[in-house]
């Protein structure tokens, strides 16, 4: 720990003034440092969370920032739980992993899901015929290939958001760019598995199974496997433009708008209560 650097910001601290970068561990020692030393009295941490770090202001000396920063990871509530008084806002609920995101997903739309899957499953293993596969892969493809096209068009008609500053005290934005990429995800994880399922279908099961690689009704039946699951995950991709971007842009409208109405009921009701106290007081 650089010892310098603590005792600088300690000083930034008292003076009143200044920015710091810092590492947990230190951020940890010059708090400790505050209490002990009765450098504040006020031991509230106001923290903005962004990811990978947290900016830091203290009430008492709003003119001081610090930033906590670190090579890799993700920061959390719990990393500052040694803190008497925290206000977090940002990104501090954590990361948002991918795995959380299908699980969301999966009980959102787990009857489609489910369903589709067990429609498709059977049906393409009991044909038979490859061309068949081949031809949905090749749709697939073709569909990928338009959801991917719509779905820039959403991203990038809203890049910028009015309240983006309100909504970043609870992380919203991030969760925004996390499904964003997820999304993005799925769709190419789509695409890649009707590559790989076009591929396999052009190759020449009896010779595979003669080299005793694969049995001819065990390769149909992984093609008919992977089709199924790039079909699921086509229909998530799809059901999330629904489901997900015409309610956030619906969210986006609305949230303004109802600022904007609530503000002016509360100033004509301030003005009418105002009004009438000063008739009453004239009578």
């Amino acid at each position: 720990m650089k010892v310098n650097n603590v005792e600088e910001t300690l000083n930034a601290l008292e003076a009143g003034e200044g920015y710091k970068e810092l590492s947990l561990e230190e951020f940890k020692d010059i708090y400790d440092k505050i209490i002990n030393r009765r450098i504040l009295n006020d031991h509230t941490v106001f923290a903005v969370f962004i990811e990978d770090r947290i900016l830091i202001a203290f009430p008492e000396k709003p003119d001081v920032r610090f930033v906590i920063k670190r090579e890799k990871g993700f920061f959390s509530e719990d990393d500052l739980n040694f803190v008497h008084n925290l206000k977090p806002m940002g990104t501090y609920k954590g990361v948002l992993k991918f795995s959380v995101f299908l699980k969301k997903e999966f009980l959102l739309n787990w009857r489609l899901i489910i369903g589709l899957f067990f429609i498709t499953f059977p049906l393409f293993s009991i044909s038979g015929a490859v061309n068949m596969l081949q031809r949905v892969n090749e749709m697939i493809l073709v569909s990928a290939t338009i959801f991917i096209s719509i779905f820039l068009l959403f991203v990038t008609s809203q890049r910028e958001l009015k309240n983006e500053s309100k909504l970043m005290r609870e992380g919203i934005p991030y969760e925004f760019i996390q499904n964003d990429k997820y999304v993005a995800a799925l769709a190419i994880i789509a695409i890649f598995l009707s590559i790989v399922t076009m591929a396999f279908s052009y190759t020449n099961l009896s010779y595979l199974s003669d080299l005793k690689i694969f049995t001819v009704d065990l390769m149909f039946l992984s093609l008919s496997l992977l089709t199924s699951f790039s079909l699921v995950i086509l229909a998530i991709c799809y059901l999330a433009i629904y489901q997900y971007y015409f309610e956030r842009m619906k969210f986006l409208r609305l949230l303004p708008a109802s600022q904007e109405i609530l503000n002016d009921s509360l100033k004509k009701y301030v003005d009418l209560q105002k009004n009438e106290d000063e008739k009453g007081g004239l009578g």
